[in-house]
């Protein structure tokens, strides 16, 4: 929700500048009600102008998919076997007015995945499509993970430090590792 704030703003998000834009977030874990509380404590806390606050209405859409039917997932299992589903394709229709489209946040992982994170196929179908995503819509795609265990017992800090599948890191352009610090 913050790098979408910083999106629509043109603030830099972790240092870093941002191309103005707009964010499309879609969630497969979160009714739209919290979504919409989260993004207003995000905005409120980020101390927005009135005009930046316009700006994110106009160009941050978050969308909760929990009640929706159409695909919801990158794979499916028929018959004991991983396939590709249609979502590639429903997500370029959903986006294609959407000009300005910087970022699509696919939250989590899990969700969109459609099947298990630690299965080859399923996570390289799942960063097969969002990676087409990207390059149709020539914008990027954030996926949110959830870290491994040994990350926290084994104070893992590179790039499989991801739970699941190594399918994971090896197919991402690149993992960024939020967490905790204790100074």
């Amino acid at each position: 929700l913050l790098l979408a704030v910083c999106h629509a703003t043109g603030r830099s998000f972790l240092g870093r500048a941002v191309l103005p834009g707009q964010t499309l977030i879609l969630s497969n874990d979160d009714t739209q009600a919290n979504l919409d509380a989260a993004l207003a404590l995000v905005v409120r806390a980020c101390g927005l102008s009135e005009s930046e606050k316009l700006l994110v209405r106009v160009r941050v859409v978050v969308v909760s998919l929990l009640g929706l039917d159409g695909p919801k997932a990158f794979t499916a299992n028929v018959k004991g076997e991983v396939v590709e589903t249609d979502l590639l394709y429903a997500l370029q229709d959903a986006t294609s007015e959407m000009n300005s489209l910087s970022c699509l946040v696919l939250d989590t992982a899990r969700q969109f995945a459609g099947g298990p994170t630690n299965d080859e196929t399923v996570m390289k179908l799942l960063i097969g499509g969002a990676t087409e995503f990207a390059a149709t819509r020539q914008c990027y795609v954030v996926i949110p993970h959830h870290t491994g265990k040994a990350n926290y017992r084994d104070a893992t800090r590179d790039m499989y430090a991801a739970s699941g599948s190594a399918a994971i890191s090896d197919n991402s352009r690149f993992v960024l590792l939020l967490m905790a610090v204790t100074w």
